[in-house]
């Protein structure tokens, strides 16, 4: 049985024990935790966050519930080492068994539906962890499905074991080093209308999922996905200028944008820190560079026009002048035939 976080649990704060480090695949460490205390039910597609210590400062890092906890106050999570990343993972990666850390229970920003007939899941590289207790869910709730699990290489898939004693012929795992890139268009082609997908994995693979849904015309409600945002594109350090203030901020390779303008005293709105919310998307009023769009907020034209961006995950490759003051939040409108003129570059990694 997995958690179910309240509103009044989130963001308190817990201190809680490492009982133990394991290696689930080459690059991904499995990290059990000892709570302390018996939580309430966790909602499958849950999630913590952890304080992390990066260059002597603390931060928070989210990452998904992994299923098969045996009690309440015990949890798994699973962690993918990314060496030029904002320093979380490698953080997480220097745990060993006692170490004690902070977490902070979050609301399920991932919820699966157990009352459809037709579910498959998707789960691209450390886009497993949340697929997980779904996947349980679905097996308690004596749905009928299948789990279609892509990774770049077979030594980078986490719990085959474990998913194949739930699952048995229900787990396809694909192997992009054997058979080629995940065959995206034959996938969706293959999903009988009606059908709940519920996906995690690298942002190609994900639009293109999406571009293939769309092309197929199938409910975008029956579409849900949840962004690590992780780009293959290695993060460097970029400079900022503020326009309200004049300021110029570095953003460092291991921060990002959103990080660096709360650090310096500036008020942002954010939500998800994935970029899904799109709140906290700036301007961009001049732009000496390129962005890399990392986010599942903006569409194509948003993107081309390079005018604004989300902070919480995208960067930029070279400078920029940024407005945070003037930002119209929401949806933008796109074109079906846009979405999918864009569609269908993408590598898995």
């Amino acid at each position: 049985m997995l958690p179910d976080l309240s509103r009044r649990d989130h963001n308190e704060e817990l201190d809680c024990i490492v009982s133990r480090v394991g290696s689930a695949a080459a690059d991904i460490r499995s990290i059990g935790l000892i709570l302390p205390r018996d939580l309430p039910r966790f909602e499958p597609g849950g999630h913590v966050d952890v304080q992390v210590k990066i260059n002597g400062k603390l931060h928070w890092r989210s990452y998904s519930i992994v299923g098969f906890s045996e009690t309440l106050r015990a949890i798994n999570i699973a962690v993918k080492r990314i060496e030029n990343g904002r320093g979380g993972s490698l953080f997480m990666w220097s745990l060993s068994p006692n170490d004690r850390i902070k977490v902070r229970l979050k609301q399920n920003s991932f919820p699966v539906n157990l009352q459809a007939d037709r579910q498959e899941l998707l789960a691209g590289g450390i886009g497993i962890t949340p697929i997980i207790s779904i996947a349980q869910a679905l097996k308690r709730a004596g749905k009928s499905f299948r789990l279609h699990y892509s990774v770049a290489r077979r030594r980078q898939a986490a719990f085959v074991e474990e998913l194949t004693g739930l699952l048995g012929d229900g787990l396809v795992l694909h192997v992009t080093e054997e058979t080629g890139l995940f065959p995206v268009d034959q996938f969706v082609a293959s999903l009988e209308p009606g059908t709940y997908l519920h996906m995690c994995g690298p942002l190609g693979l994900m639009n293109a999922i999406k571009y293939a849904w769309q092309a197929r015309s199938f409910p975008s409600s029956h579409l849900r996905f949840e962004n690590f945002g992780y780009s293959n594109s290695v993060s460097s350090e970029f400079r900022v200028r503020v326009a309200s203030t004049g300021a110029e901020l570095l953003v460092p390779a291991n921060a990002s944008l959103l990080d660096t303008l709360l650090e310096s005293g500036y008020e942002v709105m954010y939500e998800c820190m994935k970029g899904e919310c799109g709140l906290c998307k700036v301007e961009l009023l001049s732009l000496d560079g390129s962005i890399d769009h990392r986010d599942m907020f903006l569409g194509e034209v948003e993107r081309r026009d390079n005018r604004s961006m989300c902070s919480c995950v995208s960067r930029i490759a070279g400078n920029a002048e940024i407005s945070i003051d003037k930002i119209m939040h929401g949806r933008p409108s796109i074109s079906e035939a846009e979405k999918i003129a864009s569609a269908r570059s993408w590598r898995l990694f």
